[in-house]
This record gives structure tokens, C-alpha cells and sequence, in this order.
């Protein structure tokens, strides 16, 4: 956003690259790392023993497509980034109905229970990482991925790390929190881990318009400020704030 805001194309395609690259790489740790922890950590958070395989297998296939995830965020992110916040939107409708048919597919005609309900994310989220990266590398040409170019510049990706590990820490204190709460539910049993998963379904659609509201100024917040334009900045943080305080 900043170096769109500046209209400085070098660096924009260099963080642009940057990210994909980085993406990549982290992409296949988290998935090694995923597949590997799940287990222990399920025994850790004292999962009911009824569930604990099922939760297991759902882990094993969810994180072995957790890559799309990550492609799909950081290319709906650049979109945005840019100015563009339809065609993500646009993606994940289409991923979301996709994954909706692929439920009813799996789960009832095939019968693959919890495992066809984990195909049918990973596909549609695989759906949805095509359908942005997609756009990325045949969009305009001033921020058109070209996989050549592919490359981490370090001093950009320093500048992304501040930037985002704050971020990252901020929504992983919560997360780390919310696993304590459900080591805890989970000594009730499965149908009290089927009620808080419930209610946290029910939490995620309350914060939506908060976070959406998040995503949107901090793109006009870094593109004003790689304009140079401070005040212009500052009001719409101030009416961001309104608008979620109300």
C-alpha cells in the first residue's frame, strides 16, 4: 500500500515477489509443522478420547492444504492492497459455494464423514489460492507476478516483518488464550466441544464487520502514507473509529 501510495512500481513489484516467495517457503514449514504437531497437541489439550481421532484426521488434511490458506491471503492482501477488494470477495464466494457442494458430496453421497467435510476445505480453499494467484499473474502489468523475478528482497521483507510479526502476536495471544479455555472445555466432553465450536462460529460473523473495517483502513492508512498525505491518513482512522464504534 505504501509503495503503491508513492507510486514507487520497483519497490512495489519487489515486496510483491517478496511475499509470494516467503509465502511459499513458510507455507510448506507450517504444513511439515502441522502434520507432525497435531497428535501430541490434541493429547495436550486434553481432547475427548470420542473425538480424538476424527480431530486427528480433520488436523492431518486441513494442514496438509494449509499452503493454499496462505496463498489465498497474501494474494487477496496484495489485491487489496492495491485498491482492488472485489475480486477477492468475488473468490471466496465462489471457494465458499464450491466447498458447501463439496460437503454435501463427500460427507453424504460418498460417506466419508469428517475426512470429506476436510477434502471439501482444502479443495476449495486450493480453489480460491488459483483463482487470486490467477489474477495476480496476468493482471496489470505494474504488479503482475513474473516468476523469475521471484525473490526475497531482504530489506523490504525487514520492513513486511515489522510491519507484520506486531500484528501476528496481537491475533496469536488471543488464539494461545483460546486453546487454555478449550483444554478446559474439553474435560466436559465432545457435546461441550461441539457447543463452543458453535459459539465461536457465532463470535467470528460479530467481529466480521470489525475486521473488515481493520483491513480496509490499513490499506488507506499505507496508501495515503506512501503519498505523503498525513491528514488525510489520520481522518480516516478517526472515521474508521466511529464507524466501528457505532
Amino acid at each position: 500500500s505504501q509503495y503503491f501510495g508513492a507510486k514507487n512500481i520497483s519497490s512495489l513489484r519487489k515486496a510483491i515477489h517478496t511475499m509470494i516467495l516467503s509465502t511459499l517457503i513458510l507455507g510448506f514449514f507450517f504444513t511439515a509443522a502441522g502434520i507432525w504437531c497435531n497428535l501430541p497437541l490434541l493429547h495436550l489439550n486434553s481432547t475427548p478420547q470420542d473425538i480424538i481421532e476424527q480431530s486427528h484426521i480433520y488436523l492431518t488434511i486441513h494442514f496438509s492444504g494449509i499452503i493454499f490458506l496462505m496463498l489465498y491471503n497474501i494474494g487477496s492482501g496484495i489485491l487489496r492492497a492495491l485498491g482492488d477488494s472485489k475480486r477477492p470477495v468475488q473468490f471466496l464466494i465462489i471457494s465458499s459455494i464450491i466447498n458447501v457442494l463439496l460437503d454435501l458430496f463427500f460427507v453424504i453421497s460418498l460417506n466419508l464423514g469428517i475426512a470429506g467435510a476436510a477434502y471439501a476445505t482444502m479443495i476449495s480453499q486450493a480453489v480460491s489460492a488459483f483463482l487470486v494467484i490467477h489474477a495476480i499473474s496476468t493482471g496489470n502489468e505494474v504488479y503482475k507476478i513474473n516468476f523469475s523475478e521471484l525473490k526475497i528482497d531482504f530489506k523490504i521483507l525487514h520492513k513486511i516483518l515489522v510491519l507484520g510479526v506486531p500484528g501476528g502476536i496481537q491475533s496469536s495471544l488471543t488464539s494461545f488464550s483460546n486453546v487454555f479455555v478449550q483444554g478446559y472445555i474439553n474435560t466436559f466432553g465432545s457435546d461441550c466441544v461441539a457447543g463452543w465450536a458453535t459459539f465461536n462460529k457465532i463470535d467470528q460473523i460479530c467481529l466480521l464487520p470489525i475486521q473488515s473495517l481493520q483491513m480496509s483502513i490499513t490499506t488507506y492508512v499505507g496508501q495515503n502514507f506512501g503519498a505523503d498525505n498525513i491528514s488525510r491518513a489520520k481522518k480516516g482512522v478517526w472515521i474508521a473509529i466511529m464507524i466501528s464504534l457505532g
